[in-house]
C-alpha cells in the first residue's frame, strides 16, 4: 500500500495545535527514530501508524524538508488578523497593560510556554472593537477566554512565532515599565515645602 502524505512547505501551512503536538513529543525520553515518526504524524496530519509506514528512503527526505522549516526563523509580526471572520488584534499599548493580563501571562509561561502558548495568544489579541485610518485600534478589554484560545490553536506558525519573537523583545522592555510603576508607587514623590 502506497501512503500519500502532504508535506508543509512552510511555517504557514502548519497550525499552532501540530506544532504543540510536535513539542510535547520531543521532551520525551522516546529514541529518535520514535521522534522522528511523531513529527511527522503532527506536521503532516496523519496518524502515528501511518508514518511508521513510511519506507526509509521516503522517510529521510519528508523528514529533511520538516527539518529545513524548523530551521527557519521568522520574525514578521503580525498585529491584526482575521480568523473565522473576526479580526484580531495584538495589545497596541504595553504601558497601559493591566495586572490580570500580566499575571495570567506570568503563570501561564510558568505553567509551560508551549503548552499554554494558545492561551496566551488569547491574551495578545483579542477583538479589535474599533479602528481608525491611520491603523490605530482599539481591542476588547481584557478577559479569560477559553472559547477563544481553542480557536487559536488553528493559527499558522508563522504568525505565532513572528508573536512569540516580537514578546521576547518587549519582554524586557515590560518588565522595566513594571519595575518603574512599582518604584514609583512604592516611593511616592513628596512635596517640598518653603523653609524645609
Amino acid at each position: 500500500m502506497k501512503l500519500k502524505i502532504t508535506i508543509p512547505e512552510g511555517w504557514d501551512e502548519i497550525t499552532l495545535k501540530a506544532y504543540q503536538r510536535y513539542m510535547l513529543t520531543q521532551n520525551t525520553d522516546n529514541s529518535n527514530s520514535v521522534k522522528i515518526v511523531q513529527m511527522i504524524s503532527a506536521f503532516c496530519r496523519i496518524s502515528t501508524e501511518e508514518a511508521s509506514k513510511i519506507n526509509l528512503k521516503d522517510l529521510a527526505l519528508v523528514t529533511n524538508k520538516l527539518n529545513k522549516i524548523l530551521s527557519v526563523d521568522v520574525t514578521n509580526f503580525t498585529q491584526i488578523f482575521e480568523l473565522n471572520k473576526v479580526k484580531y488584534g495584538f495589545i497596541p499599548n504595553w504601558e497601559e497593560i493591566t495586572i490580570g493580563e500580566y499575571v495570567d501571562l506570568e503563570e501561564l509561561i510558568k505553567l509551560g510556554f508551549w503548552e499554554n502558548v494558545h492561551k496566551i495568544m488569547a491574551i495578545f489579541y483579542r477583538p479589535v472593537i474599533a479602528q481608525k485610518d491611520n491603523n490605530e485600534y482599539i481591542i476588547e478589554d481584557y478577559t479569560p477566554n477559553e472559547g477563544r484560545a481553542k480557536d487559536f490553536l488553528g493559527l499558522s506558525m508563522d504568525l505565532v512565532l513572528g508573536c512569540t519573537s516580537f514578546f521576547l523583545l518587549l519582554g524586557v522592555e515590560l518588565q522595566g515599565v513594571l519595575s518603574s510603576s512599582l518604584t514609583q508607587k512604592k516611593n511616592p514623590k513628596t512635596k517640598k515645602t518653603e523653609g524645609n
